[in-house]
């Protein structure tokens, strides 16, 4: 069956039920798989001013979209483990202990009444600051427009929050 690469409306609804499997869920955008050929659909709501978010876009994702994306959820979960194994480092020296939050869409890292929240282009502490934020496909950290291996920004922001005071 030749299928076009995007629905809209009820069409992407009705197509999505009929022939796809929803295999991930963040915000407003649902990722399908087509359980015969293994393609990856994006349904999402390009009408974000509109109630609901507007009527429903599916589009078919095509190879370099999908291994970005899958990409991307790796260096997520590489971070989160990265900022819980040096928080736990350096917890060993250190009269607090951290708790590190993972969801989808944002990474917490909690010591004492202090945070560092991580979304997928933002940092933002317990004191308002906010700055820019991204994981890079090459396994570097841009913070604040500046690029750093990503083992090493972890290390150096689990050792500020482990061993500064309040």
């Amino acid at each position: 069956m030749q299928t076009p690469d995007e629905y809209n409306g009820k069409e992407a609804y009705d197509f999505a039920e009929k022939y796809l499997r929803r295999v991930n869920s963040k915000n407003w955008e649902v990722e399908f798989e087509d359980p015969k050929s293994g393609a990856l659909w994006l349904m999402d709501f390009p009408q974000s001013e509109s109630h609901g978010g507007g009527p429903p876009r599916l589009r078919k994702l095509h190879q370099n979209a999908m291994d970005s994306n899958r990409i991307h959820r790796e260096l997520w979960t590489s971070w989160a483990s990265l900022l819980r194994s040096y928080s736990a480092a350096h917890g060993l020296n250190s009269r607090h202990h951290a708790v590190v939050e993972v969801g989808a869409d944002e990474i917490t890292l909690r010591v004492a009444a202090r945070w560092l929240r991580f979304t997928h282009d933002q940092i933002e502490d317990s004191e308002a600051n906010r700055s820019s934020f991204s994981l890079e496909e090459d396994g570097t950290v841009k913070l604040d427009g500046k690029t750093q291996e990503m083992d090493l920004a972890a290390e150096q922001l689990a050792r500020e929050m482990m061993h500064s005071e309040p």
